[in-house]
């Protein structure tokens, strides 16, 4: 019997499977960027086996507790330039309709550790991993999507903020790590 169907993880199969056509697939890309592993969920192995992983965390950021999913409804979780707003639920009776932010996080890691790159040829590779990330969530097919619980997917997921970082290794390594918050609309009757 398969697994039940939510949203928030469907979202996330949708871009893990964009993510892995434009970062291990697409054969324009430079071998130096090539992934070595796209998936949903934590790396739990070695990074430098991969050279390049791409972790995709549905259901907000292992790292940030205020970068969650959420009800549209709340101001205080809103996006600081809010595009459309929505009224809070309704007082007594059947509330109707709730939106919600699904948000999550693309994390991604660059061990040039084996190589013998230069720190300019590891941040080239690091910025080009990171601007590909955010073009495959931009667009990835993610909308609309409907779950076993009658949720849709009804604006799909952007990239929302990106961040990346060098960090160290031994002389002549380097090691950059970074992630994408995205964030899609989805619409319930409950």
């Amino acid at each position: 019997m398969p697994n039940t169907s939510q949203i928030s993880n469907m979202i996330a199969a949708a871009l893990s499977a964009k993510l892995t056509d434009d970062l291990i697939e697409d054969p324009q890309i430079p071998e130096g960027e090539l992934a070595g592993l796209v998936r949903e969920g934590r790396l739990q192995d070695n990074p430098e086996k991969f050279r390049i992983s791409v972790l995709v965390h549905p259901g907000g950021d292992p790292e940030d507790d205020e970068w969650k999913d959420i009800s549209v409804a709340f101001f205080e979780q809103a996006p600081i330039r809010r595009q459309f707003e929505f009224p809070a639920f309704e007082i007594g009776g059947n509330s109707g309709a709730s939106y919600w932010y699904r948000r999550g996080v693309v994390e991604w890691q660059l061990f040039a550790t084996k190589t013998k790159d230069t720190r300019d040829v590891a941040r080239a590779q690091a910025f080009s991993i990171q601007a590909r990330i955010e073009r495959s969530i931009a667009k990835a097919t993610t909308a609309p999507l409907v779950d076993d619980f009658g949720e849709t997917s009804v604006f799909p997921a952007r990239p929302f903020w990106s961040l990346s970082r060098e960090g160290g290794g031994p002389k002549g390594s380097f090691i950059w790590r970074g992630r994408v918050g995205y964030q899609a609309v989805s619409v319930r009757d409950y």
